[in-house]
């Protein structure tokens, strides 16, 4: 019984994240002059690669018609779960899961020739602490680098942080450099943040520590 339920509950929570996420990926490939509201009819034709957990991301793309969804985890419980989400979404056809260092595997899909037309960036925080701040503008330059270079022309990158002292101006920042580096034309179509359910408290900055932006590559 208690998995029975425990199997509904995550069912339940991908259908619902897909509705909530469904605003996010706000803009058409290809196209300056679509509403933001296309991208997700648009999404039938589109190969894609998410960096997330559990399996929200990649829903988006299954239940929009994607052609094509990898969905990458360092995490074998996380992988573990993506599957269980696969098989209850009947999305085996499209979502291939992957157990592995993003790092790693961005690279390899580079050295590979591989193209991909969306790839979303939604990693754990890389630093905790000012200190590290450095060494984690590197980590979210290299992933967003190796993505812009996987991306077709026209692709959309969703780019995330939730690192509390990597705030908006680095993570800017960090993008402007990785388009730099990458040899790519980067427009931001959005800049995105916290919903409605995780307000900023004002008077403290570090509580607006969730950053998304929605880029295409021209």
């Amino acid at each position: 019984y208690i998995k029975k339920f425990v199997a509904c509950v995550l069912h339940a929570v991908s259908m619902i994240i897909i509705m909530r996420m469904a605003t996010l990926l706000a803009t058409t490939v290809g196209n300056p002059s679509t509403k933001p509201e296309d991208l997700i009819d648009a999404m039938s034709s589109f190969t894609g690669i998410v960096c997330s957990f559990m399996f929200s991301f990649a829903a988006i793309g299954f239940m929009s018609g994607a052609k094509s969804v990898i969905s990458v985890d360092i995490s074998p419980e996380a992988i573990e779960t993506v599957n269980k989400n696969i098989e209850l979404n009947n999305a085996g056809q499209v979502v291939q899961s992957v157990c592995a260092d993003v790092f790693d595997l961005l690279k390899q899909y580079e050295n590979e020739n591989r193209k991909f037309d969306v790839i979303i960036l939604d990693p754990p925080a890389f630093t905790k602490s000012a200190k590290n701040i450095q060494k984690a503008y590197g980590g979210y330059k290299e992933i967003n680098l190796r993505a812009m270079r996987l991306l077709n022309k026209g692709g959309i990158l969703i780019t995330c942080s939730c690192s509390h002292f990597f705030d908006s101006v680095i993570f800017y920042d960090m993008i402007m450099h990785a388009a730099t580096d990458a040899h790519r034309r980067i427009q931001i179509l959005e800049k995105r943040g916290a919903g409605y359910d995780h307000p900023v408290l004002l008077g403290y900055p570090k509580s607006e520590y969730l950053k998304c932006a929605v880029a295409r590559v021209i």
